[in-house]
C-alpha cells in the first residue's frame, strides 16, 4: 500500500482551522527496535524504507549512530535526559525515571514550547517520561487488535496533536511499536519482501525457548506457529519496517497539509536494533552490544541550515540528542549534561568521538565506539574483544591478539569512563527511592520479551 493511501486512510478528519505559516516546530520520531541496515538508506536492497530514503536526501544522516543501550527504557531515557543511565536512573525496562532528573521536555517546555507525545511502547506510559509533556497518549490498540498493534492509532493521536499546536512554538514526540517482535505486519506488507531474498547459508530451523532469554533459541514471545524458519522471520521484519515507512510518510502528509512541514526540524531515530541471528542471538535484543543490536538510524532534517544531504561516519552516541536538539531550536541546554551537541559535526567538523554502549541484563557488557574501531569487554569473565567495523562490519574477526596498542588505549578510556559511571551512579541513588513496577507494566515486559 502506497504512503499517500496509508495518509488518507489515518488522517480523512476535516480540520478547516488555517494554519499560521511559518511554525517553529520540533517532531522527533523513535521506532522500537529498528536497526540501522534494514533501511535503504545504509544499504538494505529491499523496499523497506522509501520515506526514509527520500528524507535522507534533505537530511544529516548519521552512519554510525549508536544505542546507549539494546533496550527501550534505558535508551529512551538516555535520549530524553542527555544522561546515561547510572545518572537518569533507568537501568532496565520498568524503571521510572525519576522526578529530579530533567527531561528534553521540561527544557522546552520552560522556554514556552507546547509539548506533547504519543507512545506505542507501554514500557514508557507511567514512567516518569512524560515529566514536561502537557499531553502524554499511550496509544490504544484499535477494537479486536492484537495488544501491540498500536501504531496507526498513534498516528491518528498524531494528528490531533499536531491541529492543536500548528501556529505555536511546540515539541511532538512519538514512538512507533513496530517493528519489535512479534514481527505481525499488516497482511498486505509480507509480499513485498520474498523470503528468498532474507536467506543465510548458516540458517537452521530454531527451537522455540521456553523463556523470553538467551541465545541459540527462538524466544517464547516471539513464536508465531510452526516451524520457525529464520528466513520467514527476517521478512516478516522487514515487513514491519515497511509498515512503521509508510506511517512516516502519512505524518509527514499530515504536517504538510497543516503547513508545519517545511520549517520543521524532524528527527528520526530508534532507541536500539535487533539481532537476526548474528552471534547465535535470533530474533532478539538485550544481550549483546555488538553493531546488530545497537547502530540504529539518526536522520536530522534541520530547515534553514546548511546540513542537507551531509553524511556523518563518525561515531555518535543517542545520549548527544538532547544538547543536539537544544541547540537547533536555540534553546539553553542544562549543565551537566553527559552528552555533547552534534552541530559541530552536522556543520563540517571531522573529529572522533567516543560512543559508550552498556548491555541490558546485568550491565555485564560494555563497549567503546572510536572511527573504525569497537571494543567490547564482558567483566563477570574478563574477556575483551576489538574490531575493525569498516573492514568487519559484521564483527566476526576479533583483532584483540593482533592489535594490542588499539586494545589497551580502548581498554583505558573504558576503565575510566566505567569508573566515573559508579561514581555517578553513588551520587544519583542518594535519596532516591524507587517506583515498583505496576502489574499491567509486568503484563507488558513479558509480552516484550524482557521477562518471564
Amino acid at each position: 500500500m502506497r504512503a499517500a493511501a496509508i495518509a488518507c486512510l489515518f488522517f480523512a478528519l476535516a480540520w478547516a482551522r488555517p494554519v499560521r505559516a511559518g511554525t517553529s516546530a520540533l517532531v522527533l520520531v523513535t521506532v522500537d527496535t529498528l536497526r540501522a541496515d534494514y533501511l535503504g538508506l545504509y544499504g538494505q536492497t529491499q523496499p523497506t524504507s522509501p520515506t526514509l530514503d527520500a528524507l535522507a536526501g534533505e537530511s544529516v544522516v548519521f552512519d554510525r549512530a549508536l544505542s546507549t543501550c539494546p533496550a527501550t527504557a534505558p535508551s529512551v531515557a538516555a535520549m530524553l535526559t542527555g544522561h546515561h543511565r547510572a545518572t537518569n536512573g533507568v537501568a532496565r525496562n520498568g524503571r521510572s525515571l525519576p522526578a529530579d532528573v530533567t527531561t528534553l521536555a521540561e527544557v522546552l517546555r520552560a522556554d514556552g514550547f507546547r509539548t506533547g507525545a504519543v507512545v506505542a511502547n507501554q514500557i514508557l506510559h507511567d514512567a516518569g517520561f512524560e515529566q514536561g509533556f502537557e499531553r502524554f497518549i499511550l496509544a490504544r490498540p484499535d477494537a479486536g487488535r492484537r495488544e501491540l498493534f498500536r501504531d496507526a492509532p498513534l498516528l491518528k493521536e498524531a494528528g490531533r496533536l499536531l491541529r492543536e499546536f500548528a501556529g505555536e512554538r511546540f515539541f511532538l514526540w512519538l514512538h512507533l511499536m513496530a517493528p519489535h517482535g512479534p514481527y505481525q505486519p499488516p497482511r498486505q506488507y509480507l509480499p513485498l519482501m520474498p523470503a528468498a531474498e532474507f536467506r543465510r547459508p548458516q540458517d537452521r530451523t530454531l527451537m522455540v525457548s521456553h523463556n523470553n532469554r538467551g541465545p541459540m533459541l527462538l524466544p517464547r514471545y516471539q513464536a508465531l506457529g510452526g516451524p520457525v524458519v529464520p528466513a520467514e522471520y527476517r521478512r516478516r521484519y522487514a515487513a514491519e519496517i515497511r509498515y512503521a515507512d509508510d506511517l512516516l510518510g502519512a505524518l509527514i502528509g499530515r504536517m504538510r497539509r497543516l503547513g508545519v512541514w517545511d520549517e520543521a526540524l524532524f528527527v528520526v531515530t530508534a532507541d536500539h536494533g535487533e539481532s537476526l541471528g548474528e552471534h547465535e542471538l535470533w530474533f532478539q535484543h538485550g544481550w549483546y552490544v555488538y553493531d546488530d543490536s545497537v547502530r540504529v538510524p539518526l536522520l536530522v532534517r534541520a530547515p534553514g541550515r546548511d546540513f542537507a544531504s551531509r553524511r556523518i561516519g563518525a561515531s555518535i552516541s543517542l545520549v548527544d540528542l538532547m544538547p543536539t536538539l537544544l541547540e537547533l531550536v536555540a534553546v539553553a541546554a542544562p549543565a551537566g549534561l553527559e552528552g555533547d551537541t552534534l552541530v559541530p559535526l552536522m556543520a563540517g567538523e571531522t573529529a572522533d568521538r567516543p560512543a559508550y554502549v552498556q548491555n541490558y541484563y546485568d550491565n555485564d557488557l560494555v563497549a567503546l565506539s572510536v572511527g573504525r574501531w569497537k571494543y567490547i569487554r564482558r567483566r563477570s569473565a574478563p574477556r575483551e574483544e576489538l574490531f575493525d567495523v569498516a573492514a568487519d562490519p559484521g564483527e566476526i574477526r576479533n583483532l584483540a591478539g593482533e592489535r594490542p596498542d588499539v586494545l589497551r588505549r580502548f581498554a583505558s578510556q573504558t576503565t575510566e569512563w566505567l569508573d566515573d559511571q559508579r561514581a555517578r551512579a553513588g551520587v544519583a541513588r542518594a535519596g532516591r527511592i524507587p517506583r515498583p513496577i505496576a502489574p499491567q507494566k509486568a503484563d507488558a515486559l513479558r509480552a516484550l520479551g524482557y521477562a518471564d
